[in-house]
């Protein structure tokens, strides 16, 4: 899978950070869920839509066909709301 690096946000207010996006490496100003969920955001550099996640200790962006399913907001919607059908 390809992540990359846990990032330490550079805070430009309480809610808004800045992280590399995956896939142009740029600085992106991002908001960020206010919980550990992860959420889509767009590069407004490249324009492309990549995931990020709160993490112990910093922020992980990730490509968003490089994701695990409980990393990417749909599928981890999808694989949460399966239980027992019996």
């Amino acid at each position: 899978m390809a992540k990359t690096r846990t990032q330490k946000p550079e805070t430009v207010t309480s809610e808004v950070v800045k992280i590399n996006c995956p896939y142009c490496q740029k600085r992106t100003p991002v908001i960020l869920a206010d919980d550990y969920r992860p959420i889509y955001l767009q590069c407004r550099v490249c324009g492309k839509r990549f995931i990020a996640e709160r993490i112990r200790g910093g922020i992980e962006a990730m490509k968003v066909e490089a994701a695990a399913s409980l990393d990417d907001p749909d599928r981890r919607e999808i694989e949460l709301g399966q239980g027992d059908e019996e």
